[in-house]
């Protein structure tokens, strides 16, 4: 059944609360910046070489954001390690 001409859906007000980081963005972060710094790069140079700002890449770093799935082979390519290399944290 539609509504009568001119009147509006109403939808419920949108809840914002902060979403708690997940400890894989963490981890991954904290292995992205032990790659970095054992390749002796700083944070613009590797943001130079995925294609970011270093700003991206510290909020990568620390957690707060996850890189884009396409550019994790970029990652491992300008840290010179394979891929699942990024993703063991057994070793942080």
């Amino acid at each position: 059944m539609s509504p009568p001409a001119g009147s509006r859906l109403k939808f419920p007000q949108a809840v914002h609360r902060e979403v708690p980081r997940l400890d894989i963005h963490r981890r991954f972060g904290n292995k992205v910046r032990q790659l970095r710094l054992r390749a002796g790069m700083t944070q613009e140079q590797l943001g130079e070489a995925v294609e970011l700002s270093p700003v991206s890449v510290s909020n990568i770093e620390r957690g707060v954001h996850a890189p884009a799935f396409r550019k994790l082979e970029a990652f491992a390519r300008a840290l010179q390690v394979e891929l699942h290399e990024l993703f063991r944290f057994d070793l942080d």
